[in-house]
């Protein structure tokens, strides 16, 4: 837990002098109001099971990271809470209400949530960034609203719904789902079957073994070096596709827009609905 340090600074001579004169001509200097302080505390968390299979995550403001490890047989969480408020009070108020919520302890599929604080002023606000480790083959279900989202290392499967923040996702095994309003979302080196539902946001995704559909409203679309077959749809600004080992359908894709390379399988442009 860290606290903001007390800085005592000692008045030079002159600057004695001054105070003074300033008493006497009985004028007093004048406080800085809507004084501001940060806040910094530990959000830390371990949560054991006999066989953990699952692990349901729901959090707010701040970033993730989710790390899956072979050899580990707990869940570990570690965070910190930031906060700012007009007084150093209320600050550590609100780094107080933040707090891991977790259900289904000591069993197979546990759910941990993020309760969120109380905000009683738009000078105060919160953020946490949370790392969590995981046995490699628990399989991992995250609800985030905001902030950066980090995931590695899993075989069981994953999936995020995302409100805002970009996604990245490397090394993961099993089957991803993805659905997010708009960012940047990235996957590499993955195998299963890959489903990205995004709002207006660019995606990048390189090296997966498996199928891969894509439904993306917007920005810029860049699918590589994938086995399996690509179903993508609805980007005003086209794709751009190499190395596709499998076919490539293109939904409300324009030709004109895409470059496409590398193409194993057929490549179609129908205007159907998907």
């Amino acid at each position: 837990m860290r606290y903001p340090s007390r800085v005592v600074r000692r008045l030079s001579l002159p600057a004695a002098l001054l105070v003074a004169l300033v008493g006497l001509s009985g004028c007093t200097p004048q406080k800085q109001s809507n004084a501001r302080a940060d806040y910094q505390t530990n959000l830390d968390r371990k949560i054991e099971g006999s066989r953990l299979r699952t692990l349901s995550l729901r959090t707010g403001a701040g970033s993730i990271e989710i790390v899956g490890e072979e050899s580990r047989r707990t869940i570990e969480i570690v965070g910190i809470v930031s906060t700012h408020a007009e007084t150093f009070g209320e600050a550590k108020r609100i780094a107080g209400e933040v707090r891991l919520n977790v259900q289904a302890e000591g069993t197979e599929n546990p759910i941990v949530r993020v309760t969120e604080p109380r905000l009683s002023s738009t000078d105060q606000y919160y953020s946490y960034d949370l790392t969590v480790k995981v046995p490699h083959n628990c399989q991992i279900s995250l609800e985030d609203s905001s902030g950066p989202i980090e995931v590695g290392g899993l075989v069981s499967g994953l999936r995020i719904e995302n409100e805002s923040g970009p996604v990245s996702v490397e090394t993961v095994t099993g089957g991803i789902v993805i659905q997010t309003a708009g960012n940047r979302t990235t996957v590499k080196d993955a195998s299963g079957h890959l489903q990205i539902k995004d709002g207006a946001g660019d995606i990048d995704v390189a090296g997966v073994t498996g199928d891969v559909e894509i439904q993306d409203g917007g920005g810029k679309l860049v699918v590589q070096n994938v086995s399996g077959d690509v179903t993508a749809s609805d980007n005003p600004t086209g794709a751009q596709m190499k190395n596709i080992d499998g076919d490539v359908t293109l939904i409300r894709i324009e030709p004109a827009t895409s470059k496409i390379q590398g193409v194993t399988g057929n490549l179609s442009y129908p205007s159907g609905t998907q």
